[in-house]
């Protein structure tokens, strides 16, 4: 009697997905128990190699605006097992969208490598994004007023959340930014932080 059957694999590596089709059989009368496997089209592996590949991307963008350069996850790998007996269409592929959240976490939780800086509630991916997001805005209107940056590092970028946190949003820090930045700097300075600015795009093309 078949009793389950879905996709099961490893993500990461050379081929960033390998693995089968299964189904598992529960022993009878006629048949002993057991799980036959077979390998998976490559359309779909190659469909699902491509998925991966892109989160791993995106965590690795978000991890190197803290410092952990753009390879953070460069020898990661885990397991990729999703169960879609009597499952339809539809909820198949949410199965298969929720085990890829799930492996999107992952990758964020060894980014960080600790819940120090994950408030209550939220997930590794969700801190990381909040960390990465917060650094960059505060250190751009940072950079924009000539102040000091918070250091491209873990703590650094929870001192930036802090900052937001105090603005209530990152839309009211760059309003305030703006704001101060128009009304208090003469024109000589507000030339010399765009050429500066300027200066640091072209030398990063």
């Amino acid at each position: 009697k078949l009793v389950g059957s879905g996709i099961e694999g490893v993500v990461g590596g050379a081929t960033d997905f390998e693995g089968n089709t299964y189904e598992k059989y529960k022993g009878g009368w006629f048949r002993s128990g057991g799980t036959d496997r077979e390998k998976l089209d490559e359309p779909t592996r190659a469909a699902f190699a491509k998925t991966y590949s892109t989160l791993r991307d995106g965590v690795e963008g978000l991890a190197s605006t803290l410092g952990f350069g753009e390879d953070a996850l460069k020898d990661f790998t885990t397991t990729f097992k999703v169960e879609l007996k009597g499952l339809s269409e539809e909820d198949a592929a949410k199965a298969i969208e929720a085990e890829f959240a799930r492996i999107a976490e992952v990758m964020a939780d060894t980014v960080l490598g600790t819940k120090e800086y994950t408030k209550e509630g939220e997930t590794q991916l969700e801190a990381l994004t909040r960390l990465s997001v917060s650094l960059v805005t505060v250190n751009s209107s940072l950079e924009t007023l000539g102040l000091k940056m918070f250091d491209t590092s873990l703590a650094g970028a929870d001192m930036a959340s802090a900052l937001v946190d105090a603005f209530g949003s990152i839309e009211n820090l760059k309003n305030a930014t703006a704001a101060y930045y128009e009304n208090y700097y003469s024109a000589e300075e507000k030339r010399a932080t765009l050429t500066s600015q300027l200066t640091k795009q072209f030398e990063a093309m």
